[in-house]
């Protein structure tokens, strides 16, 4: 979903326009599936502990773009067009939260940004809305992220030694895996 505004910069013949367009659209994933179930897998062989709880990051893309448009419109009312243009990518991945019996790990994104590029084209069905099919090509937004352990025990009767180890760890990561 997307909004673009044109300016016009010239008008070739009638019905043809030349514009510049800009852009903002918001494309919003979670992960696939068969994604999920190879994490699920991956967490508790790794830590062989059973997971009550998985929360997965979710992905929105919000690409700014600039770029050229031409349309034809014809006499009735309906036309096509063409775009292509560059575009600026800002990535946001919400938390990824593994919970246990006893501790919760949180995986924190920053934000990331990377450049990319968009074309594409659609039909014109009046002189303000339009219905259009875009390729996106958003590059490998950079990105830093934070893990974040809590250990929760509620003990009632007895005594325990315990050591706790608390870790807080900043990475840098250049796409996503």
């Amino acid at each position: 979903a997307g909004m673009t505004y044109l300016l016009p910069l010239s008008s070739i013949e009638a019905g043809n326009q030349l514009d510049l367009s800009l852009g903002i659209d918001l494309h919003y994933s979670g992960l696939q599936d068969d994604v999920q179930d190879d994490l699920r897998r991956d967490y508790i062989s790794s830590t062989g502990l059973f997971i009550v709880e998985l929360d997965y990051w979710q992905y929105f893309n919000i690409p700014l773009t600039i770029g050229l448009h031409y349309g034809y419109q014809s006499s009735k009312g309906f036309g096509t067009f063409l775009d292509a243009g560059l575009s600026y990518n800002n990535l946001r991945l919400s938390d990824n939260k593994v919970t246990t019996g006893f501790f919760t790990a949180t995986m924190t994104f920053d934000q990331g940004t990377s450049l990319g590029v968009k074309i594409g084209g659609g039909l014109s069905l009046n002189e303000h809305m339009s219905v259009g099919l875009h390729y996106y090509a958003l590059g490998q937004p950079s990105y830093d992220y934070r893990i974040t352990n809590n250990i929760n025990f509620d003990l009632t009767e007895g005594t325990v030694k315990l050591r706790v180890k608390y870790s807080d760890y900043l990475f840098r990561s250049n796409c996503l895996d």
